[in-house]
């Protein structure tokens, strides 16, 4: 709507997951008193208030996980030899474009460390891996 309008917009919601999809900069309010104001990064991850901890919480965490892309977090394929065997023995794929809480989920449910991904064109971009999630800046 912005990009559009070229107009600010105030989305007032009570719920934490879609404020952390749509917004770029977040108030959390208690009772109207503004108790933290940032990037879903910053209340996320480096809230400065009890409430906005509580308010959050572990819903937070995982509606960050359904923003942010895997091509965030892509690794060169960890393999000891070369990377093409390390492809060719690669079962499991993602698209790039896939948020994080897919690229976890399929290994955990597989109970492998490292998938592979993919472009939309169906290029190999190289691997994630859980080792990987380091590789996100808070």
């Amino acid at each position: 709507i912005y990009q559009t309008l070229n107009k600010t917009i105030v989305f007032v919601t009570h719920d934490i997951e879609e404020a952390i999809k749509l917004g770029t900069k977040i108030v959390v309010m208690n009772q109207g008193e503004i108790m933290e104001v940032g990037s879903r990064d910053a209340i996320v991850f480096h809230s400065k208030s009890h409430f906005a901890d509580d308010f959050i919480g572990n819903k937070g965490f995982l509606s960050y996980l359904n923003i942010v892309k895997i091509e965030q977090v892509v690794c060169p394929f960890n393999c000891s030899t070369n990377g093409n065997a390390a492809e060719k023995e690669m079962t499991l794929w993602v698209r790039a474009d896939d948020p994080l809480i897919v690229g976890i989920r399929i290994c955990l449910e597989n109970g492998v460390n490292q998938i592979g991904v993919r472009d939309a064109a169906g290029r190999v971009v190289g691997a994630f891996d859980l080792s990987c999630l380091s590789r996100l800046k808070f």
